[in-house]
């Protein structure tokens, strides 16, 4: 059996193949206390469309639940699953099964159901100059947060932010303050397509790589 990697976002969709001896694993981030859904479907319905299994573990192998594990058995069939993140960092979703013929094609997306409660569909983007920060260093990242639906959010937005491992904040813009290590920032509602912009300053206690995890609600 042989194993491909892939990586993907939540709100994201990827499009595969499968053989009888593929192994495809998708890597993607969760923030703790958000809710997620997997759903991976064959690209038909047909009786020759492939009989798919899905597996949910943490970076150690292990599957994060007893109910991790999904397969309805049937050629054709989409899997889905639903959980509540334990912990901040990465998961990964395995994909196995049989496939039969040509018909081999499958999707993946990963939603997350609880954001978006504030009646409009929003998006977060983190920026920053560097990938890479060293021991000592100050830098900044900007966060950009836009209303993509056409309603008008029916309350003010809340912002988590999860700075790199040994980082912490300097000064933070009216409407944050800090909590356990994370930035947690109130934003005023926004209309139908518009967008705002947080500016942080963070210093870095040790060399790393410049990775964020974040959530609004």
């Amino acid at each position: 059996m042989t194993a491909t990697l892939f990586a993907i976002g939540a709100g994201e969709g990827t499009s595969h193949t499968l053989s009888g001896a593929d192994r495809d694993v998708s890597r993607f981030a969760v923030v703790a206390g958000e809710q997620y859904e997997i759903i991976v479907a064959p690209s038909s319905d047909a009786a020759n469309a492939p009989d798919l299994q899905l597996l949910l573990t943490d970076r150690t192998g292990s599957a994060i639940g007893d109910d991790a594990k999904v397969d309805n058995t049937g050629a054709g069939e989409e899997e889905t699953y639903r959980f509540y993140a334990g912990t901040t960092g990465m998961l990964f979703l395995s994909v196995s099964g049989n496939a039969f013929g040509d018909d081999t094609g499958y999707a993946t997306q990963i939603n997350a159901p609880s954001v978006g409660i504030t009646g409009a569909d929003l998006s977060i983007e983190i920026s920053a100059k560097t990938r890479i920060v060293t021991k000592a260093s100050q830098f900044s990242v900007q966060v950009r947060l836009a209303n993509r639906s056409k309603v008008a959010m029916s309350g003010d937005a809340r912002v988590i932010l999860y700075p790199p491992k040994g980082a912490s904040f300097g000064n933070l813009p009216s409407g944050c303050s800090e909590l356990d290590g994370a930035a947690r920032c109130s934003v005023k509602a926004l209309g139908a397509g518009a967008e705002t912009s947080l500016n942080l300053q963070v210093a870095s206690a040790e060399l790393g790589l410049n990775r964020w995890f974040a959530s609004v609600h």
